[in-house]
């Protein structure tokens, strides 16, 4: 048992690192295409890709994550016709949501001025057929996460993540009116799916005929597909995704708040939206790099190495436990260092990456909110995904209506703190938001903790040498910004040379200054050398 959670454990970390790196890689392209686009492209078309970006992102996720959530786990009978037959329950879902919220984005939202309405129309159909195309290869997503193809995982990320931008940089080369791009954006999202979804069932049919049986029991591509004559599905994890779907309502819309408010109230302008989503996807780069690549790892360990119970077996969980306390304390020190240099390079980096139409105005103070913002999502992300992996099915329909509640307060703040502070309200709402999350998924560690050896929430803390670090650095820093910066490139060259020394500084401290992760770092030094 113990050598089976070591090897779940192991796996888990080589997917992290391999998402990680593929996120890093997919990260590096498309920050240079979108520095092309936003040279080459109006805010108004901007502000629509941010619509129907937000479209497709709320079908996508409100039609598989339940399904994803309960069914990542392997069937102790090694039965897989149920799980099979529920998660293609996510393709006839989508088809519903698609009528729901292609209309809402047709006939209820504000329509874009008149010369982009047709195109925008057609748009959102090929948005939402997008969409379905890529709900079909979910039973090939769930069995490859059991079963730990995280090579191939990591494949299909890195073209899924490089394809979309690398075409709408060539639409915006060779196609020059707004109304064509649009269009041609939109039949590349088709082409996109389509081709992600044939790379599964390449690969799966290839996995088919070289495995002998030992590895995944299936035996033809015929066992991917619903079982229509005799349609049953496992009715545990049947209940269980009644749950988190209800759940994923309340989830998008505290995680897309700000969007679904600016979008459905109309509080900023097509333009306003477009240079605010640029920012803001260049403030949580640190989430879409790390963090959500680490939550997906962390998923799959908890789920394969903890139980739905009262408390934690120990020692069985202890590892669990220890992992979950090395996470947090690695993405709170994480957090900080972001906002230690955040602060004072967030200028810098608008002025290369969009010029003045990013580094004047609001841009910057956006930025550095978002930096504190990172802290937030950081630790819910974390903490989240070991309370649904203990959580019972009971606990997580009681927890639906506690986010009910959240939503409505949530709501009340982005709507409150966007008339007072502006664009930056929407971010204080958000932390407002996370704040609330963290608090629950806290209490639900500490009580399964209570009276164990383990607490993962001991010593979160970063020691003090490391926070006066931490401090000076960002003095030090903020110093050479306000007496040494200037938008031009001797004096860029010599502030960003401070803040590279400093940076390197202030790991050293941490590292030296932590056992955990000096005992982390040479035990992979040591493997390295084996």
């Amino acid at each position: 048992m113990a050598h089976n959670k070591d090897h779940v454990l192991q796996k888990s970390i080589q997917n992290a690192w391999l998402t990680i790196l593929s996120s890093i890689a997919v990260r590096i392209f498309t920050f240079g295409i979108n520095a092309y686009v936003l040279r080459h492209q109006r805010s108004e078309i901007l502000g629509l890709g941010v619509r129907l970006l937000l479209l497709f992102d709320t079908l996508l996720f409100l039609s598989r994550e339940a399904f994803r959530k309960a069914c990542l786990t392997r069937p102790k009978n090694g039965h897989w016709r149920g799980i099979i037959n529920l998660t293609w329950l996510s393709v006839p879902l989508g088809c519903i949501l698609s009528l729901v919220l292609g209309y809402t984005w047709i006939y209820v939202l504000e329509l874009p001025q008149w010369a982009l309405v047709n195109s925008y129309v057609k748009c959102v159909y090929l948005t939402c057929a997008s969409v379905i195309i890529t709900l079909c290869s979910e039973p090939f997503f769930i069995v490859g996460q059991a079963y730990m193809h995280i090579k191939f995982r990591s494949a299909v990320d890195l073209f899924w993540g490089c394809a979309t931008p690398f075409v709408q940089g060539l639409v915006i080369t060779f196609i020059s009116k707004d109304e064509d791009r649009l269009l041609w954006i939109g039949l590349a999202s088709i082409l996109v799916s389509s081709v992600f979804l044939a790379s599964h069932l390449v690969y799966f049919s290839y996995v088919i005929q070289q495995d002998d049986g030992d590895e995944m029991p299936f035996r033809s591509m015929r066992e991917f597909l619903p079982d229509v004559s005799r349609f049953n599905v496992d009715h545990s994890r049947l209940t269980l995704s009644s749950s988190f779907f209800k759940q994923g309502f309340f989830k998008q819309f505290l995680t897309e708040g700000e969007k679904y408010v600016f979008t459905w109230f109309s509080l900023m302008t097509l333009s306003e939206q477009g240079i605010y989503d640029v920012i803001a996807n260049l403030g949580s780069i640190p989430a879409r790099l790390f963090f959500v690549k680490l939550e997906e790892s962390a998923h799959l360990y908890f789920s394969q190495t903890v139980s739905r119970k009262l408390k934690a077996e120990m020692p069985q969980e202890e590892a669990p436990s220890r992992h979950l306390n090395l996470l947090l304390k690695g993405l709170i020190l994480l957090g900080m260092v972001i906002v230690t240099f955040g602060m004072s390079y967030s200028h810098l980096l608008l002025h290369l990456y969009g010029g003045t139409l990013l580094s004047d105005g609001l841009g910057p103070i956006l930025l550095r909110s978002h930096c504190f913002y990172i802290i937030f999502l950081a630790l819910n992300g974390i903490s989240e995904c070991y309370a649904f992996n203990v959580m019972s099915a009971e606990s997580v329909s009681t927890y639906n209506y506690w986010m009910a509640v959240m939503s409505v307060i949530f709501l009340s703040c982005a709507w409150g703190f966007a008339n007072m502070f502006g664009p930056v309200g929407f971010i204080l709402a958000n932390m407002c938001n996370l704040s609330m999350r963290i608090v629950h998924n806290f209490r639900v560690i500490h009580r399964r903790h209570v009276g164990t050896k383990v607490n993962p929430l001991k010593d979160l803390v970063p020691k003090g040498k490391v926070l006066l670090t931490l401090f000076a650095s960002g003095a030090i820093c903020q110093i050479s910004e306000h007496f040494i910066y200037k938008p031009t490139v001797k004096e860029s060259v010599i502030h960003l040379t401070v803040g590279i020394m400093l940076f390197f500084l202030t790991l050293f401290v941490i590292v030296m200054s932590d056992k955990d992760w000096r005992a982390l770092i040479q035990a992979k030094l040591i493997k390295k050398d084996q």
